[in-house]
């Protein structure tokens, strides 16, 4: 009976041990919380870059990209949209000097929202230091990565 009592104290002793050694590695409530908070942050900013389904559809991104197109001096010589089942596109074919299109390819990088340019086709003329540039562009929602 005493040699079981010694070896549950024993084991006892042990177990405490052991709760202190994880209490030590685990991280507590208030930094998990920061974490947690930290990670939602994140997520919203993320969400934040997608446009939402009312913010945005096919014929005002059509006014935005030729807008933004237009202040780079790059002439619009023919543009269509291509609409299937899961994708919109929209293929605009351009012309204008290097550097310009450089810049709106930079704008479109560093735009607020997703967009994503899918192909890009450029023939560049060193002379005239002129580009034709042909490609297509879309968007991205949230509810969708398809557009």
């Amino acid at each position: 009976m005493i040699e079981k009592v010694i070896r549950l104290n024993e084991n006892i002793a042990l177990s405490e041990m052991q709760i202190q050694q994880l209490q030590k590695t685990m991280p507590d409530r208030s930094s998990l919380q920061e974490e947690e908070e930290q990670l939602l942050r994140e997520i919203d900013a993320l969400q934040n870059k997608f446009y939402n389904d009312k913010e945005i559809d096919p014929y005002k991104f059509v006014i935005l990209l030729r807008d933004l197109l237009s202040s780079r001096n790059l002439n619009i010589s023919k543009y269509q949209t291509i609409e299937t089942k899961d994708v919109f596109l929209l293929e605009f074919s351009v012309t204008g000097d290097a550097l310009n299109f450089a810049e709106f390819l930079e704008q479109v990088s560093y735009a607020d929202k997703y967009w994503s340019i899918n192909t890009l086709t450029i023939n560049a003329d060193k002379i005239s230091d002129l580009v034709q540039a042909i490609f297509q562009a879309t968007y991205k929602t949230i509810n969708s990565e398809s557009n």
